[in-house]
């Protein structure tokens, strides 16, 4: 039992979540966690093996592991791979049914914005951002907007926006869509933070107290993402591995 539940837990790690029930109510709730680095070495034990396979059990380079993970249908994870004795570091593809099973969950537990105006299905009012921007129109225009601050975007991997700013990038188009980076912090507090961890491919509002107080984010990292009518389709506190994947799919279809 214990090696299956484990097991179900890695599965779980392997997309960057893991899903703890409170079963000492009636009704059962969900909540979701990032798993540490060190929390999950404590679940499965050491792996003295350092290759990273795929699912045949083949050895990555790091090169090939790379370009798996840009396309963002594949996910570094602990898992069994055929030919291999125990658990394993390997990059596998994400199973689109359980990929939107954990999305279900995220959005709907403990990292959905706290605002009524940011949860999944609103419609945006763009009109706030648009005098930040000088009367800039984001009409018919998709939007990610990105509340940050200095620190606040907890990265396992420390690489702060890295992956955002890869897929702005790759699909750039200021005529279908407007990434908004925007922070409560001073111009000289938020270039030091750029030095950093920089966010790129966004028109950034400094000083956006007014924004980040009607939007309720406690200057904490948020990310929210609209089709062209500005329908919430995505929205998220913090760092969740979602994010990217949701992202790309997002970007890639417009």
């Amino acid at each position: 039992m214990r090696s299956l539940l484990l097991l179900s837990a890695l599965s779980l790690y392997s997309a960057g979540l893991f899903a703890q029930s409170d079963t000492g109510r009636t009704a059962t709730a969900t909540r979701s966690a990032i798993l540490s680095g060190n929390t999950v070495k404590e679940m499965v034990g050491k792996i003295d093996d350092e290759n990273v396979y795929d699912a045949e059990g083949n050895i990555l380079d790091h090169a090939a592991g790379e370009k798996l993970l840009r396309t963002y249908e594949y996910r570094r994870g602990i898992t069994r791979v055929k030919g291999q004795n125990g658990l394993r570091k390997s990059i596998t593809r994400i199973d689109p049914a359980r990929e939107e099973m954990i999305l279900k969950m995220v959005l709907s537990g403990n990292s959905k914005p706290i605002s009524p105006k940011l949860q999944l299905g609103e419609v945006l009012d763009a009109t706030p951002f648009e005098k930040k921007l000088n009367g800039l129109s984001l009409n018919g225009k998709a939007l990610v907007l990105l509340f940050w601050c200095g620190g606040c975007y907890p990265n396992p991997d420390k690489t702060g926006y890295d992956d955002i700013n890869y897929i702005t990038g790759k699909f750039a188009n200021p005529d279908k869509f407007e990434v908004l980076a925007i922070t409560h912090q001073s111009l000289p507090d938020a270039e030091a933070a750029m030095k950093k961890l920089p966010i790129l491919n966004a028109r950034h509002i400094f000083n956006g107290w007014g924004l980040t107080d009607l939007y309720e984010t406690n200057n904490k990292a948020l990310i929210v993402i609209t089709d062209k009518d500005h329908k919430i389709t995505y929205a998220a506190k913090n760092w969740l591995v979602t994010t990217d994947r949701f992202l790309y799919r997002s970007l890639e279809a417009l």
